[in-house]
C-alpha cells in the first residue's frame, strides 16, 4: 500500500528490455501455462510455483450466440485452471513471490475460490497456509482448503468482519497475506488472461471483452495486459473495449460508472452471488478507469437473471459456470439491448470459475476450521496459539 495515498501499489517493467525478450517465438516455445509470459511477470528468480494455471481454452460459443442474438461470440473458460477458477493465476504469482521473499506462511481472507487456490499452491510450495472466512459460509469450496493442509479460521461474523480481522492479523503477524502484503503481485496474474486471448486469436484483438467485477483486480489486470502486449508491438487490430459485470445487489463500480463519478461508494452487499459480493472493491477505481479509457461499459443484473444465464450457458455450451459467469452473459445481453455492442462484433466473455455441484466428499479428510470472535483479544489468543508471532 502506498504510504502517501494509501492506494494499491503496482509493478513496473522495463518495457524496452521486455520487448527484446518477449517475442511470439519465445512465447510459443514456453510452458503450456501462464508462465510462458514470465518476461512480463514480477519474478526475479526461478522459483515459479507452477501448477499449470492458465493457457485455458478460448472457444467459439455459437449455440449461446444464436440464443442471445450475436454472431461472433467466444468464451475464455477459466474453469480449466488447477482448482477450477481464475484465482489460480493470481495466486501462482503471489505465492511465487512469497517463496522469493522467504516467507514460511501465506494467508488470505476469502469467500471460496481464492482460498482453494492458495491452499493448493501453498502445498506445492511447501508453505504453511492460513485461511480466514466467515463461519456463516457453507460453500464446499471453502472447506476444500483443509484437504491441502490449510488452517481454516471461521470468523463468527460478517464478510466485512472477516476482512477487518484479516487486515489486523496482517499488521501483527509475520505471515504473507495475499490480499495485503502481496496484493501488487497477485494482481499481475490477471494480465495473463489478456496475453492468452491475444495469442489464441492470432495476435489480432477482438472488439470487446466482458469480465465480472468483485474487487475489480481481474478486470484492471486484464486491461493492463492488453496495454502491455500492444506496447510490445505483438498485436494488431483496433483498440479493444473492456466492459464489466456485477450483481444488482452489490454493484458499486457500476453505480460509479452510471453516475459518471470517480467516487466508488462502499455498499452493504444484498445478493446471493457470493463470488461478486465485495461491497468495498479495493481495485474498483482502476477497473472503472480501464472501462472508461477503453470505451467500454459497466452493467449489473438481478440474481434471478444471472442464475438463468448460468443455466443457459450450461444448456447451450456444456459449461457449468460459477454465477459470475452468468453475470457476464447478462451484461452482454444488456449492452446488446442498449446498442453498445453490435451484433457482428467479435466479443469474448471471461467465465471465471466452475459452478459448485455437490458437497466435496473430501471434506471428511480436511483439517477442521477454528472459530474466532471478531475482536482483537480473541484474534491475539488464536494467533499466539498458532505461532502467528502476534506483535505487541
Amino acid at each position: 500500500m502506498c504510504e502517501y495515498c494509501f492506494g494499491p501499489l503496482g509493478v513496473e517493467y522495463n518495457m524496452d528490455r521486455a520487448g527484446k525478450l518477449m517475442t511470439r517465438k519465445r512465447i510459443r516455445n514456453g510452458p503450456n501455462s501462464m508462465w510462458r509470459y514470465r518476461d512480463l511477470l514480477p519474478l526475479e528468480g526461478d522459483a515459479a510455483i507452477d501448477l499449470n494455471a492458465g493457457f485455458t481454452p478460448l472457444v467459439r460459443a455459437d449455440r449461446l450466440a444464436k440464443r442471445i442474438g450475436i454472431k461472433n461470440l467466444f468464451i475464455k473458460n477459466e474453469c480449466f485452471n488447477p482448482t477450477d477458477s481464475v484465482k489460480d493465476r493470481m495466486v501462482s504469482v503471489a505465492v511465487s513471490k512469497a517463496v522469493e521473499f522467504k516467507y514460511d506462511t501465506v494467508a488470505c481472507a476469502s469467500a471460496g475460490n481464492m482460498s482453494l487456490a492458495l491452499a493448493a499452491h501453498a502445498a506445492a510450495a511447501g508453505l504453511r497456509c492460513v485461511i480466514f472466512q466467515s463461519a456463516k459460509q457453507d460453500d464446499a469450496r471453502t472447506a476444500g482448503g483443509g484437504v491441502y493442509g490449510a488452517e481454516v479460521i471461521n470468523v463468527d461474523g460478517t464478510p466485512a468482519d472477516v476482512n477487518r480481522l484479516c487486515v489486523e492479523a496482517a499488521s501483527r503477524s509475520r505471515w504473507a497475506f495475499i490480499n495485503v502484503h502481496l496484493r501488487p503481485f497477485f494482481a499481475e496474474g490477471a494480465k495473463t488472461i489478456a496475453f492468452e486471448i491475444a495469442e489464441q486469436m492470432g495476435y489480432y484483438l477482438p472488439g470487446h471483452v466482458i469480465a465480472p467485477m468483485a474487487s475489480g483486480s481481474m478486470l484492471a489486470g486484464m486491461a493492463r495486459g492488453f496495454h502491455e502486449i500492444r506496447a510490445l508491438g505483438l498485436v494488431r487490430g483496433p483498440e479493444i473495449k473492456i466492459s464489466g459485470a456485477q450483481a444488482h445487489g452489490c454493484s458499486p463500480i457500476v453505480k460509479a460508472f452510471e453516475e459518471n463519478t470517480n467516487v466508488i461508494r462502499s455498499v452493504q452487499p444484498d445478493t446471493g452471488i457470493r463470488s461478486l459480493c465485495v461491497g468495498n472493491p479495493a481495485d474498483g477505481i482502476y477497473a472503472l478507469r480501464a472501462i472508461r479509457e477503453s470505451g467500454g461499459f459497466a452493467a449489473s443484473s438481478n440474481d434471478r437473471a444471472i442464475m438463468d444465464s448460468v443455466r443457459m450457458l450450461a444448456e447451450t455450451e456444456g459449461i457449468y459456470a460459477d454465477p459470475a459467469g452468468g453475470a457476464v452473459i447478462m451484461a452482454l445481453r444488456t449492452l446488446l439491448e442498449r446498442k453498445r455492442i453490435r451484433v457482428n462484433e467479435q466479443v469474448v466473455l471471461v467465465v471465471p470459475a466452475r459452478g459448485a455441484t455437490t458437497p466435496d466428499p473430501a471434506d471428511t479428510a480436511a483439517r477442521k476450521p477454528r472459530t474466532v470472535k471478531p475482536d482483537t483479544a480473541a484474534l491475539k489468543e488464536l494467533l499466539d496459539s498458532m505461532g502467528g508471532a502476534y506483535g505487541a
